[in-house]
């Protein structure tokens, strides 16, 4: 009696997911042939965006949204905390062009940015090894939405990330999100699925070094980045 309750619980709860919309990750909208667009599996007319890229926004006086502090411990050993905001987009001009050709084909046709379970962000290349700790972790989120970072470099990570922005060079992030949706099976039924993407990035380079009140120390001063000790 108790097994077969478990097995109507589950039935239902499997029933009630079915019945709320979500995209078909197995799947591509017809006109789409240069993006991921999902279709929704309820909602004929209803299709998915997903992010190509991620990017540092900036305010309205166009200063990117990110911060560089810098301390020192009881020894005098330097270190640094680096906040960022980062955005998941999409290359808008591809995104109007498909977006065109599927109403052609649909002239009913919806789109909106698909939804994440959870994302985070990740530091690569030189700088990955240096990194004490971070904060870049998010549950649920959009395309658009922003997904803030703190990284905390250790002394060696602060001279690596300081040369790399005076140098005018990039430092490689990931986003990679996670997405509840549905896959379409080959009887035409679908059926619960949760998927893990990634896209790239990178922040770093000139466009901070344009900007030197980003980079403070712990007493609020200016940090002079050409003069790394």
């Amino acid at each position: 009696m108790k097994t077969q309750l478990i097995g109507i619980l589950l039935a239902a709860l499997n029933g009630l997911n079915l019945a709320i919309a979500a995209p078909v990750m197995n799947m591509n909208t017809p006109g789409a042939q240069t993006i991921t667009l999902y279709p929704d599996h309820l909602d004929k007319n209803l299709h998915y965006i997903v992010p190509s890229t991620v990017m540092i926004p900036k305010n309205e006086q166009g200063v990117p949204r990110f911060q560089y502090v810098e301390g020192s411990n009881f020894w005098g050993t330097k270190k640094a905390i680096i906040s960022v905001t980062l955005h998941p987009q999409y290359q808008a001009a591809d995104v109007e062009a498909v977006r065109a050709n599927v109403l052609k084909i649909n002239p009913n046709a919806q789109f909106t940015v698909i939804p994440f379970s959870k994302s985070k962000i990740t530091i690569h290349g030189s700088l990955a090894p240096y990194v004490d700790d971070d904060e870049c972790e998010h549950i649920a989120g959009v395309i658009g939405q922003e997904q803030s970072c703190i990284i905390k470099l250790n002394s060696i990570g602060r001279k690596v990330f300081l040369a790399t922005v005076t140098s005018g060079q990039m430092f490689a992030v990931d986003l990679s999100y996670e997405i509840d949706g549905m896959i379409q099976q080959a009887d035409g039924t679908y059926k619960n699925s949760h998927h893990e993407y990634q896209v790239s990035g990178s922040i770093g380079g000139v466009e901070l070094s344009k900007h030197p009140q980003l980079f403070i120390n712990e007493e609020g001063k200016l940090v002079d980045i050409n003069k790394i000790n």
